[in-house]
């Protein structure tokens, strides 16, 4: 079977909802899953969290996957923070936290400003899950100072509403 566009091939992997078969349908397929792919894993993770996160957590394994098969530091990044999203999803915050936190320095060491931003972003709302306020207060400079260079405008938007939950708990 050949799916060699990552698009087409995220397509037909978001169609089983299984991760055993997911890694089968990668096995099977032609060629090998590229950087690409686990991006757009990425960000269909990201799509689907909340209202889907069965189907979200299969990618995430997949994307274990891949990140297996890849096997370099930017793949990790990339599967480690997909994890750390679906766990933090499902409120399993203490789980999710070393996948981020490992996440955020994969990124950092490949100078991916705008994905140590997002990274940031999220380990904060993961932070202020677990009432760890001062720690992620102190996420909020590094996260801005990435995004900003990154010009990531959206990101900046949900560090705000980030910051704004926090000071919310701190009656601030």
């Amino acid at each position: 079977m050949a799916v060699t566009n990552p698009d087409d091939c995220l397509a037909a992997l978001a169609e089983i909802r299984d991760a055993a078969q997911q890694r089968a349908f990668i096995s099977q397929t032609e060629g090998s899953p590229t950087q690409s792919l686990l991006e757009a894993i990425s960000d269909k993770i990201r799509e689907l969290l909340p209202r889907d996160p069965d189907l979200a957590q299969s990618l995430a394994e997949t994307s274990v996957y891949i990140a297996e098969l890849l096997d370099t530091p930017l793949a990790w990044a990339y599967a480690q923070r997909s994890r750390g999203q679906v766990l933090y999803t499902m409120r399993k915050s203490t789980e999710a936290e070393p996948y981020l936190e490992k996440a955020g320095k994969l990124f950092e060491q490949a100078d991916l400003r705008g994905e140590v931003g997002r990274t940031l972003v999220l380990q904060m709302d993961n932070l202020i899950y677990l009432s760890r306020y001062s720690e992620a207060l102190a996420l909020r400079d590094r996260a801005r100072a990435a995004l900003e260079v990154a010009n990531d405008i959206e990101y900046l938007c949900t560090l705000e509403v980030a910051l704004r939950n926090l000071y919310y708990r701190l009656n601030r």
